[in-house]
């Protein structure tokens, strides 16, 4: 293989790991959290993940659809398709996105039962985005999501248009 082939296909790589807890001051309970993140990038493209784990200190006298454990994260995908001067910005981009999310917000079994907690959000998230320069993008979502309720019942399914606009100065 060339060298500037090499070059071309090298990876950037980042990995990130994060934690936090903390106690409230006037009722004794905490919660604690670990959570794991990473993007990969080779020049064109970038994917971005992140997933957590939450453990809640929840009093015993409340009901069990208050659950300890949460954990959720998400993968996103952006793939350039048009860099080049657009509208009057130079080196604008145009991309395709796809993001995917998951979370369950009780994580375990109901102690009555043994049943299982549901109560968990997945969703999947085409997009199209324009960033006319490196500080900002607009960007079309079509977001579908299912929701599972406390008991499991079948997920209520959602969808729906999104827009946006992000700009960081």
């Amino acid at each position: 293989m060339k060298r500037s082939m090499v070059a071309t296909t090298a990876l950037v790589v980042a990995l990130a790991v994060a934690g936090c807890a903390g106690m409230s001051d006037t009722q004794q309970r905490t919660l604690s959290g670990a959570g794991i993140g990473t993007a990969v990038g080779a020049g064109v493209g970038a994917i971005t993940g992140e997933w957590a784990w939450i453990k809640v200190n929840v009093p015993s006298t409340y009901s069990q659809q208050y659950g300890n454990k949460q954990q959720g994260g998400f993968l996103d995908i952006v793939q350039p398709v048009l860099k080049r001067n657009m509208l009057g910005w130079k080196d604008a981009t145009l991309n395709l996105a796809i993001r995917l999310e998951y979370v369950d917000w009780n994580v375990g079994k109901f102690t009555d039962t043994g049943g299982n907690i549901s109560e968990d959000i997945w969703s999947i998230v085409p997009a199209i985005s324009f960033r006319p320069t490196a500080q900002t993008v607009i960007r079309l979502n079509y977001r579908y999501m299912q929701q599972k309720d406390l008991l499991g019942n079948p997920p209520a399914k959602t969808g729906g248009f999104q827009f946006g606009l992000s700009t960081y100065f």
